[in-house]
């Protein structure tokens, strides 16, 4: 992936400006949080979204400087909010290296001690197939879908604000890959744990890779409360 000073190079491009300063007021963002963006070599993927959304600028240009700048008549990264299950959106030819995938915008799964907003609006995102590939090693993208971590019981796998991609577990034919990280719900909160599962003693043990925190080992007669929804299969802090 390109550095963050040659996306915000595009930026100042696209939006006709010298440099981060004038950038900054053009996308009204604090020159400060900019400044850290470059220092942290990391954009916050939602803010690059929506820029892309609103200006109809390429996700391959404005990531990888692939392309033409601006999308064309037929192509649209463009998705509604909404509420329902099913999912709506304008979907206008998008093309064949793109992948859409589902960001639940308000489901966060806890590293930590739990949290869960059942407030499930959600969004389409359209991602470069390649750059899925080579950055988080994803090859297959059926039924994918993105929430956000939140909590610091994964660290250092996992660090709050990180998107993760999750493999429902109906991709995985319904079954448990020993030391696999997963996202599970239990009663009213959501958490990303490692799972290691003993048949012998019939017990799951749900595993924080922090060290301060201990390991849930739990009956299987006991786990009916939870619910394994999926499997984190990528992850990323912003770009």
């Amino acid at each position: 992936m390109e550095s963050i000073k040659d996306i915000l190079t595009r930026l100042c491009l696209y939006y006709g400006v010298s440099n981060n300063r004038k950038l900054s007021e053009k996308i009204d963002i604090n020159y400060n949080t900019v400044s850290t963006w470059i220092k942290r070599n990391t954009i916050p993927y939602d803010k690059l979204h929506n820029i892309v959304q609103n200006e109809s600028i390429s996700f391959d240009w404005l990531l990888l400087g692939k392309g033409e700048m601006m999308l064309n008549n037929n192509t649209s990264y463009k998705a509604d909010i909404v509420s329902e299950p099913t999912l709506k959106y304008n979907k206008q030819n998008i093309s064949d290296n793109l992948v859409e995938i589902t960001y639940y915008d308000n489901i966060v799964a806890s590293a930590g001690g739990g949290a869960f907003n059942d407030d499930e609006a959600h969004t389409l995102m359209a991602f470069d197939k390649e750059f899925l590939k080579v950055h988080l090693g994803l090859t297959s993208f059926n039924n994918i879908h993105i929430i956000t971590a939140t909590g610091d019981s994964m660290e250092p796998t996992i660090s709050a604000s990180e998107l993760l991609f999750i493999s429902p577990i109906e991709n995985e034919g319904g079954y448990i890959k020993e030391g696999g990280i997963y996202i599970i719900q239990c009663d009213d909160s959501i958490l990303v744990k490692r799972v290691s599962k003993n048949n012998f003693s019939k017990e799951i043990t749900l595993i924080s890779d922090n060290t301060i925190y201990p390991s849930q080992t739990i009956k299987l007669d006991d786990f009916n409360t939870c619910n394994i929804l999926g499997r984190v299969i990528g992850q990323f802090n912003g770009l």
